[in-house]
């Protein structure tokens, strides 16, 4: 039986409209949340691994598009990563029998070598020292890292880099 074959042709890909960075981000990581205050989190997606491309592989139509959208400044909270994994973007790379996969913890799948880089941005200042009102990003400015907002881990990996490459049963290594 054929139930558990992946049907490429309807494989889900992401659009812009999915990316909603002004938005305030209702996720957390360990409890805390990722709009702190004066502080806000996106991710960008980017290539990670510098492992490059064997001859004639080229990267998979989820991670062109997903660069094409970096390449034009769109960022994503984690609502809008864990909303795409939701609706199946991407979905025939999931593991075997399930529709769905975590993009933020695998990025493409299997052997992809693209992984999400943390942004954060705060709260900018008028003339006379007080903050600006929160306009989602418009009154916000990119800084570097905070130790107050914290970062899951392994999202920055490329699943390339990762044990078996980001494979989830992978075959039998014979001694």
């Amino acid at each position: 039986m054929q139930e558990n074959l992946h049907n490429f042709a309807t494989n889900k890909m992401p659009t812009k409209s999915m990316a909603n960075p002004e938005k305030k981000s209702t996720e957390k990581i360990n409890g805390k949340s990722l709009d702190v205050g004066l502080y806000k989190v996106r991710y960008a997606y980017q290539r990670r691994s510098n492992v490059p491309n064997m001859e004639g592989n080229e990267s998979r139509e989820f991670c062109r598009r997903m660069m094409q959208f970096t390449n034009q400044g769109i960022e994503w909270r984690l609502d809008d990563i864990k909303a795409m994994s939701d609706k199946k973007v991407n979905g025939a790379f999931a593991e075997k029998g399930q529709s769905s996969y975590s993009l933020f913890d695998w990025a493409g799948g299997c052997y992809c070598r693209h992984g999400w880089m943390r942004r954060i941005y705060f709260r900018k200042t008028n003339p006379n020292g007080t903050f600006m009102p929160n306009k989602g990003l418009d009154n916000e400015t990119r800084v570097g890292n905070n130790p107050f907002i914290v970062q899951k881990g392994s999202e920055s990996i490329a699943p390339y880099d990762k044990p078996n490459h980001g494979k989830v049963n992978p075959p039998f290594k014979k001694n």
